[in-house]
């Protein structure tokens, strides 16, 4: 890798680095990539390429304020993962556009489409093979998960609780908050529906999916985002913080 291609204003999460490293010098349009915090030029997004310049930046700020995966039913600290994460895809794949002939003729909303749906698979993919990242591995955004942890515990003892009894592990989701917001568990008759949710914590507690900390049935990264396909996002839910 060039000298440069990667400035961290602020400490990465090491997988972070280590995608970026691995998927994106071999993408020509890709020049340079930057990693900062709370950027204001960027106005609230997590990242942008910058086709004129080739640059992508990433702000690590707003991957850990903006919380649509704990509107899925996802946990905090997952929630900072998987928005860091998706950008890194996500960009990689806009980057990847950009070389295709006649890029610029495609309408915007088909680009981002497509480059969502690359994203979405790739951390599938992901999820498929490799833990979750550990809290210390983190780089800046540890200490300001911490903070947040801190200042929300006593408004919300509960859900930091466990958001302590699963740090460090590859739980990413209260099981039965992630089946009450997914369309997977929608049925007509609620009893159905309630049997459906039944059966999930049953695998869980019989090991053929997640994990059970604490008497409290959790899923894996890969069995949540399966379960995200159809989740809801348009309905309003209520998030801790």
């Amino acid at each position: 890798m060039k000298k440069d291609y990667l400035r961290e204003f602020v400490k990465a999460p090491k997988e972070m680095v280590r995608l970026i490293e691995d998927l994106y010098p071999s993408v020509e349009s890709i020049k340079k990539v930057i990693i900062n915090a709370n950027i204001a030029f960027l106005h609230g997004k997590m990242a942008v390429f910058d086709i004129d310049t080739g640059t992508i930046i990433f702000d690590i700020g707003t991957c850990i304020e903006d919380i649509r995966w704990m509107k899925k039913g996802c946990l905090y600290i997952p929630n900072v993962w998987f928005n860091i994460m998706y950008v890194t895809f996500h960009e990689l794949a806009h980057a990847k556009q950009v070389l295709i002939e006649g890029w610029e003729d495609i309408e915007e909303s088909i680009l981002e489409s497509a480059a969502d749906k690359e994203a979405i698979e790739a951390m599938e993919k992901w999820s498929e093979n490799n833990h979750m990242p550990l809290l210390s591995d983190m780089g800046w955004a540890e200490e300001i998960i911490k903070n947040t942890l801190n200042a929300n515990y006593s408004k919300h003892p509960t859900q930091v609780t466990i958001e302590i009894d699963t740090m460090d592990t590859d739980a990413v989701a209260v099981a039965t908050v992630a089946a009450n917001r997914s369309a997977s568990f929608k049925e007509e008759n609620p009893e159905d529906e309630i049997a459906g949710k039944l059966r999930l914590i049953a695998a869980i507690r019989n090991r053929e999916v997640g994990i059970v900390i604490n008497d409290l049935e959790f899923l894996f990264a890969n069995e949540f985002l399966c379960m995200d396909k159809h989740t809801n996002t348009r309905k309003e839910v209520h998030t801790p913080w």
